[in-house]
């Protein structure tokens, strides 16, 4: 039958018709004792289904003439009547319920007709969404959690009156809770600053957090890191935020584009414009800073209303530029992004060269190739360069001569700066001058060396340069040795710096850049004081451009220190300001070297008692003069002032004299002994190094060794921890122990300063010498030094507290903690772990609550979120099984899975593997009484 083209009115009131009737359908299919809630009867909802299909007919016709959707009426906030399009998505079966209105009502309702109409052509389905790393029910927990979290710590910013920044501000509660500064967060210290301190987030459930703390626990450590906790929470946030389209994505770009270009001249710069956004100049973005940089006024804000680029589309945008989820944005990956998506914009635009590499651009016509020698091609340099200079004089231009920058200027009056064709460079040299066109053609092969058919600046000015410095004379011989003892004496004379190479190359380098050209060369030679003050009667023009073709080999156009003074050291070797030393001459056996000593080997007792005698007249020594360097340090000056040459060493007439001074009578085999045990390495002399751990040496000897008596090395120890403990807190730290003996914070101990230490007052340990005599004290040293080094390092210290202080505590808070340890035990023990085979009582009280429990109509699939509930419904209390108890069983049995199968789980309930043949352990209790799934206490 004909039916009249419907208004809007009855248009409207079909479609809600049918969208009331195709949900309530749905709820009729997917619970039988769901109440029906439209009163509306089968034939009735198919009658007008069928007269839908004809109103949908013409109205979908109509719409497709149009090209516009039906007007939509709006009731409410976020409410609105359902309209045509969606009648058409119910009749097609695409949703149950209205979906977004879009602006392709026509095919949507073609569409409808088309499920409609057997004999019309089948739509095909619409494709799958893209997989999600969580489930559904997953993400929306996940979601919620973190609502709640950010919830919690932006009240707890608003009290602390600190501005909320993404990631940042999870940065800094994660170091506030981290109070032991290790970098990794417990669940027990998430929970507790969580649900009860810093938070207080009392609309989240223990269980709730522990699930999330195992989707962040990625490594299954039992503990999350810094980047897992804040990955994580970004992650999820993310995953909220809309999913722009290319277009959109074009679109905002545009937009930051223009603000760009508007506030900082930037467009299609996009390094300029990151720049402009990283106001700290870091390097990276985040979104915080992002936002500031876009929604701030200029400067440095590029002052983008919402109204032009909103939120919603601020966050997408930051959702595809961090692709990675790193919670930042680099300048590569901003400058990938932009390019990619403002490509219209981009201020690189292809020159010539670049479309004829491409292909989009004809080839010009390959330039002539003539072969000419150098002095030709010479030639002609020189008129175009005569020809340059002659113009530039007219114009009364006059720039500094410069035989490596004078032929840049000349490229630039050929066609530069930029890359030249043939074309252009013979036609431009022709109107600078008539040049014949085979000349030409010779100097642009030579000067194309890489045969590209283009010329640049460089390959023309290195071409020209190395034609003239090889058209210059080459000096060698007598007459280069001439010119450099000229140029040396000359230096010698005016500045005192003869044969110091350096200091000459310092004197031409007139702007003290490290580098001297020609120019910088002549200048010097020729000019008075502070120059050389060479005339051309000694050295002429050719000598020197001789000589600069020697020093600038590479022909680079300048010549750096390193070749100056290569040059001139093998050039003018007799003029070098360097002589060897005897040293240096007897080590290449140029030189006798010192007598050579018959060697005695004395008894250490005898060496010992020649070594007490020397200390005991030093210190006389000392005493007569007035003076008192430290201990350390006594040998040392006393060598410095019976060191006749200062070369840092005594040999044996030396040592005779010191011996001498020191006023101790000693015959000739006493010293031949004492300066055979002196000198270690055989060397015929001795430093004084080597003397002062040869006393060392013979004197640790006479020092007790505990080592033998342990009981009197742990009572050293013991004293010297004690003091640690009492003055420094440190008692057991051996390092910080060590830093504080440690009083020039060398990373190294001598004994007198471990002495001293040990002795003096604060920050001293102000150790009495009842409690560790000296005799201790030595002994003591004896055993820390065990290679007889004189020196303890940081290292040899600890490695020998910990073997011999094994009876006291390691750090001085050990015992506490060993307390806290023991006090946790029963509840470490009383916690549900199946591995470990613990909490027993408590599987048995879900082994007997699951077996009496009735199954119910639920889903046959448990999400891990809901397994508390399952739990709970059971009739356990958290007193019977935690939250932290819940989460256990649910890894036990799932792993990291999202989901199981609710028989499955079940099953596993009501008889747990650890618990054998049935049997519960000692603490097991009878299981609650379980009388409906609402009951929630449990027995004790």
């Amino acid at each position: 039958m004909d039916i009249e083209p419907p208004t809007h009115a009855r248009v409207d009131a079909i479609a809600s018709a049918i969208c009331e009737a195709g949900r309530s359908r749905s709820r009729s299919e997917e619970s039988p004792n769901a109440v029906e809630t439209i009163p509306v009867e089968e034939d009735g909802v198919d009658a007008l289904m069928r007269e839908a299909a004809t109103v949908l007919g013409r109205a979908a016709q109509s719409l497709a003439a149009e090209d516009s959707p039906p007007q939509v009426v709006k009731r409410k906030r976020h409410q609105r009547t359902p309209s045509l399009v969606d009648a058409a998505a119910v009749l097609a079966g695409v949703s149950e319920a209205p979906p977004p209105r879009d602006d392709n009502a026509a095919s949507r309702a073609l569409a409808a007709l088309n499920a409609l109409d057997p004999k019309r052509k089948e739509t095909p389905p619409p494709p799958p969404p893209p997989p999600s790393p969580y489930s559904p029910n997953t993400k929306k927990s996940l979601l919620t959690v973190v609502k709640s979290l950010d919830a919690g710590l932006a009240a707890y910013f608003h009290k602390q009156r600190k501005h909320i920044k993404l990631g940042t501000s999870w940065q800094e509660f994660f170091e506030l809770v981290d109070e032991d500064r290790s970098g990794r967060l417990t669940f027990d210290e998430l929970a507790s600053s969580v649900l009860n301190g810093t938070l207080k987030c009392k609309d989240l459930s223990r269980y709730d957090l522990r699930v999330f703390f195992a989707k962040a626990d990625k490594d299954s450590s039992g503990e999350v890191t810094l980047r897992e906790f804040t990955t994580l929470i970004y992650e999820v946030q993310l995953s909220a935020w809309p999913d722009l389209t290319d277009d959109a994505c074009d679109k905002a770009v545009d937009i930051l584009n223009q603000a760009a270009s508007h506030w900082y001249r930037a467009d299609g710069n996009w390094y300029k414009i990151f720049k402009a956004l990283d106001v700290e100049d870091s390097g990276e973005l985040k979104f915080d800073d992002f936002v500031q940089a876009v929604r701030g006024s200029y400067p440095p804000g590029v002052d983008v209303p919402s109204s032009k680029l909103s939120s919603a589309t601020l966050k997408g945008l930051w959702k595809r530029l961090d692709n990675d989820r790193s919670q930042h944005v680099t300048l590569q990956e901003f400058m990938v992004f932009f390019r990619r998506h403002g490509q219209a914009h981009s201020m690189f635009k292809q020159t010539e060269h670049d479309k004829l590499l491409h292909g989009t651009l004809e080839k010009p016509e390959p330039p002539p190739s003539v072969e000419s020698s150098d002095s030709e091609v010479w030639s002609t340099l020189r008129l175009l360069m005569r020809t340059l200079n002659a113009k530039n004089t007219k114009k009364k231009k006059y720039d500094k001569a410069d035989v490596w920058r004078d032929w840049a200027r000349l490229f630039d009056a050929l066609g530069g700066p930029d890359r030249v064709t043939w074309a252009t460079f013979s036609s431009a040299a022709k109107a600078l001058t008539d040049v014949e066109d085979q000349a030409l053609a010779a100097l642009w092969t030579r000067a194309d060396d890489d045969k590209s058919g283009e010329l640049g600046r460089g390959e023309f000015q290195r071409c020209a340069y190395t034609i003239q410095v090889q058209s210059w004379p080459v000096l060698e011989g007598e007459e280069l040795k001439k010119v450099v003892a000229l140029l040396n004496a000359s230096a010698e004379r005016l500045h005192r710096c003869g044969g110091n190479w350096f200091k000459i190359f310092r004197l031409f380098d007139d702007d003290d850049s490290g580098l001297m050209s020609y120019e910088e060369l002549k200048k010097v030679l020729r000019t008075g004081y502070p120059g050389l003050e060479v005339t051309t009667d000694q050295v002429t023009d050719n000598q020197i451009r001789g000589l600069w073709r020697g020093l600038d080999d590479d022909l680079s156009g300048e010549v750096s220190v390193q070749e100056f003074m290569i040059f001139f050291r093998r050039h003018g070797r007799e003029h070098s300001m360097f002589k060897p030393t005897d040293h240096d001459l007897a080590s290449r056996g140029l030189l006798k070297g010192p007598e050579k000593v018959e060697k005695v080997q004395l008894p250490p007792e005898k060496l010992r008692s020649i070594v007490l005698d020397l200390k005991r007249n030093l210190k006389k020594y000392y005493e007569r003069r007035g003076m008192s360097p430290k201990l350390d340090e006594q040998w040392r000056v006393f060598f410095n002032t019976v060191d006749e040459d200062q070369s840092g060493r005594l040999d044996f007439p030396e040592l005779k004299r010191a011996v001498k001074v020191l006023q101790v009578q000693l015959d000739d085999e006493s010293l031949r002994g004492l300066f055979t045990a002196a000198d270690e390495d055989s060397s015929g002399e001795i430093t004084v190094d080597e003397f002062q751990h040869c006393v060392y040496k013979l004197e640790l000897e006479t020092w007790p060794d505990l080592l033998d008596k342990e009981e009197l090395l742990q009572r050293a120890i013991s004293v010297l921890n004690a003091h640690a403990e009492k003055w420094h807190r440190a008692g057991g730290n051996w390092y910080k122990i060590f830093k504080r003996i440690d009083a020039d914070d060398s990373n190294t101990l001598a004994f007198e300063e471990f002495r001293h230490m040990c002795r003096s007052i604060y920050p001293g340990l102000n150790i009495d010498r009842k409690l560790l005599p000296d005799g201790l004290l030595r002994g003591l040293w004896r055993g820390i030094d065990a290679d007889s080094s004189g020196n303890v390092t940081v290292q040899e210290f600890m490695v020998f507290m910990r073997a011999h202080a094994a009876h006291l505590d390691s750090m001085a808070g050990y015992t506490h903690r060993m307390h806290e340890l023991a006090s946790s035990q029963k509840v470490v023990e009383d916690t549900v772990n199946v591995e470990k085979g613990t909490g027993l009582r408590k599987l048995a009280l879900l082994r007997d609550a699951s077996i009496k429990f009735e199954v119910s109509e639920e889903p046959p699939v448990v999400a891990e979120w809901d397994f508390e509930a399952l739990v709970r419904s059971m009739g356990l209390s958290e007193s019977d099984l935690t939250a932290d108890d819940c989460h256990a069983v649910w890894r036990a049995i799932a792993g990291r899975g999202e989901a199981y199968d609710r028989d499955g789980l079940l099953a596993w309930c009501r008889d747990p593997p650890v618990l054998k043949d049935g049997a519960t352990d000692d603490e097991a209790a009878p299981a609650p009484a379980a009388t409906s799934p609402a009951t929630t206490g449990g027995a004790e």
